[in-house]
């Protein structure tokens, strides 16, 4: 149970880092449009 508990957390921490970095893309692309107006 402990080994599945851990691959859990690690699962959980790439959704978080994926989701994160989502993010900062369209924040980017977003900072990237106004720059050009």
């Amino acid at each position: 149970m402990k080994r599945y508990e851990a691959m859990f957390k690690l699962f959980n921490l790439l959704v978080i880092i994926i989701l994160f970095s989502g993010c900062m893309e369209n924040t980017q692309k977003l900072d990237k449009k106004r720059m050009s107006y």
